[in-house]
């Protein structure tokens, strides 16, 4: 039976090949190789596509931080442009601009515009003064409301002495007035003692804990100072006869007498 059977088959098989239907050995050594290779090429196909994918995000954010980097630039730029902007003919309107130095101490801007009021009519006095103290830096500018009005003024006061000081007075060209010049013209200063502020913070009475910490400061100074003497004996190669009592002696006699 089983002779007959497998003589069946291989007629059947004889037959379909002869009509080519049936596969040969090779076309099914492909097959199963496919067949087996398939998932590994979904695989790297899936891969293959997720680092597209990758790729297009970081390429998205690197477009992004350029652009940002690029736009926070662009705004740097053009505050500093506004800041180094010049005023023009426009903003100007023939107005003219002064320059005092060496303005004696307690020449404030009140006096300042009620002195040269008496050349004409004066718009703004800025008076150069410290951010910390609010004390002012000895120079400052007044703006005229004409021009020729500045420069009469700036000619009349130059080189003449107030308070014994040598005032130097000279017009200001358009090119150097900057935009931001007469910015917290109008402002009301407060000056801030902190000479005084901090010499009463020192001389005011200690606690037990400042006094604590004062004193253990000094003997912790004093005690890096006996090291390096005790160095510098030790490298010569003698005894140490350099002896002082220092705050130690102080503070164990205080120590002493509170028992």
């Amino acid at each position: 039976k089983k002779t007959e059977k497998s003589k069946k088959k291989a007629s059947k098989k004889s037959a379909q090949a002869q009509a080519g239907e049936a596969p040969t050995k090779k076309e099914k050594k492909q097959k199963k190789a496919s067949i087996d290779q398939a998932p590994v090429q979904v695989e790297e196909i899936s891969k293959e596509a997720e680092k597209a994918e990758q790729k297009e995000k970081k390429d998205k954010a690197t477009k992004k931080s350029e652009e940002s980097i690029t736009v926070k630039k662009a705004s740097k730029r053009s505050k500093r442009f506004r800041r180094v902007e010049k005023i023009t003919a426009e903003d100007r309107l023939n107005k003219g601009v002064i320059y005092l130095g060496h303005i004696p101490y307690g020449f404030r801007e009140e006096e300042i515009k009620k002195f040269f009021e008496q050349f004409g009519t004066v718009t703004r006095v800025k008076l150069a003064r410290s951010k910390k103290t609010a004390r002012p830096k000895g120079y400052g500018f007044i703006e005229f409301e004409s021009l020729e009005v500045a420069a009469v003024a700036a000619e009349t006061v130059d080189k003449r002495f107030m308070f014994d000081r040598q005032l130097v007075c000279h017009l200001v060209e358009d090119d150097k007035i900057h935009k931001d010049l007469f910015k917290n013209s109008g402002r009301k200063w407060k000056f801030v003692p902190y000479q005084k502020i901090n010499s009463k913070n020192v001389n005011s009475e200690k606690d037990d804990l400042k006094k604590y910490r004062k004193v253990k400061r000094l003997l912790q100074a004093e005690g890096e100072k006996r090291e390096k003497i005790q160095d510098f004996f030790n490298t010569i190669g003698k005894e140490n006869t350099f002896e002082f009592p220092g705050y130690k002696a102080i503070v164990d006699k205080a120590i002493e007498e509170a028992a």
